[in-house]
């Protein structure tokens, strides 16, 4: 053979290697995320059979957007994001600058600011409810074994699995909402849902 078949050879064999790591990547990207989104529907359906006035929506199609959880109760509409940053001793850092990293094993590598994320449903929502209803976004970490370090670098609520349920037990909000305004606004998610 060859030096540039040979050559050509093993750049297509890592090529092949590389492409087969890569999808496997994806792969436990979306089992951690699907691992989260269960442990967080977990807690909210136990908020919800305690309460049953909440209204819980979970991996909805609204304007092209798929939200993980939307909660709603007379304290307010809750958009929570989930994220599952797999690995013990994980440490998730937001700098100033607004970009995450995360480390594992000495290990750095920059993932996807999720507050980009938070802030597209959002604008979905005031789009559907303009300004009626108090919205309130939290950004859940499932995997209590992260450390994070900048969370004052963000506008978003970091939200602990463990403190979840009781965050929006307790959650004040200004404007409570009524029966009608949750009727309404059951109405208005249906009327903008895609299936």
């Amino acid at each position: 053979l060859s030096a540039a078949l040979i050559f050509f050879l093993i750049i297509l064999v890592d090529y092949i290697l590389l492409s087969g790591k890569k999808y496997q990547i994806e792969d436990e990207i979306i089992a951690s995320g699907k691992t989260g989104e269960n442990l967080v529907y977990k807690e909210l359906k136990a908020l919800k059979k305690e309460d049953k006035e909440y209204l819980l929506y979970r991996n909805l199609q609204l304007k092209l957007q798929e939200f993980d959880f939307i909660l709603i109760g007379e304290n307010g509409i809750f958009n929570i994001e989930v994220k599952h940053y797999a690995g013990e001793n994980t440490k998730i850092k937001i700098a100033e600058d607004g970009k995450w990293t995360k480390e594992k094993n000495r290990k750095i590598i920059e993932i996807s600011n999720p507050e980009d994320q938070v802030e597209r449903h959002r604008d979905v929502l005031n789009d559907i409810f303009g300004d009626k209803y108090p919205i309130i976004d939290f950004l859940v970490l499932t995997n209590d074994k992260n450390f994070i370090e900048g969370s004052n670098n963000t506008k978003l609520r970091l939200v602990k699995l463990s403190n979840l349920t009781n965050l929006i037990k307790n959650y004040k909000s200004e404007k409570p909402l009524s029966k009608e305004d949750i009727s309404s606004i059951k109405s208005l998610i249906k009327e903008n849902a895609e299936s």
